[in-house]
């Protein structure tokens, strides 16, 4: 199922374009990206707003999940073989506290 139009926003990465959207959960958010014709596996980032403090956090310890974020976990998880526009499992990752992400076992 591809990402509602009316509750995610578009992004272009290295002439690639997604759609993302945040997704609030008990203790953390989920960042969900994919390819912006709705094909192909999900990327979905966990993102720890309880207990992490992140590089780029304000001063009360709160991160914002900017574009500017979400172009980096794009590339990241692209550097990690994730391939938006081919079927297949959900690709599933954590943000560590110095923005790196961290591959978890494919959904």
């Amino acid at each position: 199922m591809s990402l509602a139009a009316k509750h995610s926003r578009t992004i272009n990465v290295d002439d690639e374009a997604y759609r993302w959207a945040v997704s609030p959960d008990s203790g953390y958010d989920v960042l969900v990206v994919q390819a912006a014709d709705g094909t192909g596996a999900k990327l979905l980032t966990t993102v720890d707003y309880s207990g992490t403090t992140y590089a780029s956090a304000d001063e009360n310890g709160s991160l914002a999940i900017t574009p500017a974020l979400v172009v980096s976990i794009i590339r990241q998880a692209r550097e990690n073989g994730w391939q938006p526009n081919e079927t297949g499992n959900d690709f599933t990752c954590r943000l560590m506290p110095d923005e790196r992400i961290e591959m978890r076992t494919r959904s």
